[in-house]
């Protein structure tokens, strides 16, 4: 690898904004992210980073191609404009995977310090990540099929929904996997302005090709996929890694028998989100794991 002086701050920003995980986010916040980039040239054939380390650097291909290694599958392609290593470094993957380059590559790369301390000053910037992970997993699932929901092993069977007092719906709340870290305040916050529904036994909370405008947490109850193949009881949270996303349900969830649910509409996460960092990291963490997950089932990038 050699890092060359050859891209001017102009065309850093140019190619940063070709990428599509910078879609959208505004021209201040892009010029911050340059500022901090080095470029990188890999020729043909070389590593680019080799396996066993966790991610150090994120780079943000602007010329080339490379391959991301897999385990026994083929390798994942990624071309220019692509990023390289986003996943994996939220993911928290401490054995990141093997990275080649397939031709010349021309890239800014960016050190994870650095984004960090950015993404924590702008918030454009993390909420633009998580939206596009969000279209990354519903296209994944478009073609791989619809995943298990987030469960945590709790259901009740109960024929009669139980009474959801404030204790209850913290409970509950605290039981959804990306919320387990919150504080009290965050998780009032969110109980106290969306709503609880009663979802009778047969219908369903959403459909495939529905609009994404919000997630929603089962309380008590239980919901089946609508291909039958998932369940989703108590603790369960139905369409969290898109909700930021503006495309379609991939999916369907049927209540099982009488169920509440606490919707999460999607203004109100990104709100908290953008006032809570921490929740907005353990968020980005899991639904890149779920991405990794994907991607081992065979799923392409978007």
């Amino acid at each position: 690898m050699r890092r060359l002086p050859l891209v001017s701050p102009l065309d850093r920003m140019i190619f940063l904004r070709a990428q599509p995980y910078l879609e959208g986010v505004p021209s201040d916040v892009v010029s911050v992210l340059a500022s901090f980039t080095e470029e990188e040239f890999h020729p043909a054939e070389s590593w680019v980073r080799r396996s066993g380390k966790p991610v150090d650097r994120i780079l943000f291909l602007a010329e080339g191609t490379v391959e991301v290694a897999r385990g026994r599958a083929e390798p994942i392609v990624v071309e220019a404009p692509g990023a390289v290593g986003l996943v994996h470094y939220f993911a928290g993957v401490e054995d990141a995977p093997a990275v080649r380059a397939t031709e010349d590559t021309l890239a800014l790369s960016i050190d994870v310090v650095d984004l960090e301390a950015i993404l924590e000053d702008h918030f454009p910037l993390l909420h633009r990540f998580a939206t596009r992970g969000g279209e990354e997993l519903t296209e994944l699932l478009r073609v791989l099929g619809p995943a298990r929901p987030d469960e945590v092993g709790f259901d009740t069977r109960s024929e009669t929904p139980l009474e959801l007092d404030l204790v209850h719906r913290l409970a509950a709340a605290r039981r959804a996997p990306f919320l387990r870290g919150a504080n009290l305040t965050m998780l009032g916050e969110l109980i106290r302005f969306d709503d609880v529904e009663l979802v009778e036994a047969g219908e369903a909370v959403w459909s495939p090709g529905d609009p994404v405008d919000r997630m929603a947490l089962v309380m008590d109850g239980c919901f089946v996929s609508s291909d039958a193949a998932a369940r989703a009881p108590a603790g369960a949270v139905l369409g969290n890694w898109d909700v930021l996303s503006d495309g379609q349900r991939v999916d369907g969830w049927v209540a099982s028998n009488p169920s509440r649910v606490l919707w999460i509409r999607r203004e109100l996460f990104a709100d908290l989100l953008e006032d809570h960092y921490e929740l907005a990291v353990d968020y980005l963490q899991q639904q890149s794991q779920r991405i990794i997950e994907a991607w081992a089932l065979g799923g392409e990038p978007a």
